[in-house]
C-alpha cells in the first residue's frame, strides 16, 4: 500500500513562499526534470539568525509505472482511490492510495 501524488505533465520550475512569519521565511525552489522524472529543491529558510537550507530530490513515477514494477515483483493491484476516504480516482485526481497483494 502507498500513497503518493500523480505526476503533472506540465510540471516547471519554480519557486514559491511555502509559509512566512513575522521573524522568518520558508521558501521552496523547485527544479523539474521530466526526462529523468526527477525532482530537486531546496527548501530554504530565511530568520534573522541566518539562512537554512534543506535539499531534497525525488524521483517520480506514474500509477502505470508504479502498477509495471509491482507486476513484475509478483504483485497484483486491488485496488486504487484518490485518498484515504476512498473516493474514485480519475484523471483528475492529483494522488493516489493503491494496494496491491501478492499474485
Amino acid at each position: 500500500m502507498i500513497e503518493a501524488f500523480v505526476p503533472v505533465p506540465q510540471a516547471t520550475d519554480h519557486v514559491s513562499v511555502r509559509s512566512m512569519e513575522v521573524d522568518q521565511l520558508l521558501l521552496d525552489a523547485v527544479k523539474v526534470d521530466p526526462l529523468n522524472q526527477t525532482i530537486s529543491g531546496q527548501l530554504v529558510k530565511m530568520s534573522k539568525n541566518g539562512n537554512e537550507f534543506y535539499p531534497y530530490l525525488l524521483r517520480y513515477c506514474t500509477p502505470p509505472e508504479i502498477d509495471e514494477m509491482a507486476s513484475t515483483t509478483g504483485f497484483d493491484l486491488v485496488e486504487r482511490h484518490q485518498d484515504w476516504l476512498n473516493n474514485t480516482f480519475n484523471s483528475e485526481s492529483s494522488k493516489h492510495v493503491s494496494v496491491w497483494q501478492v499474485s
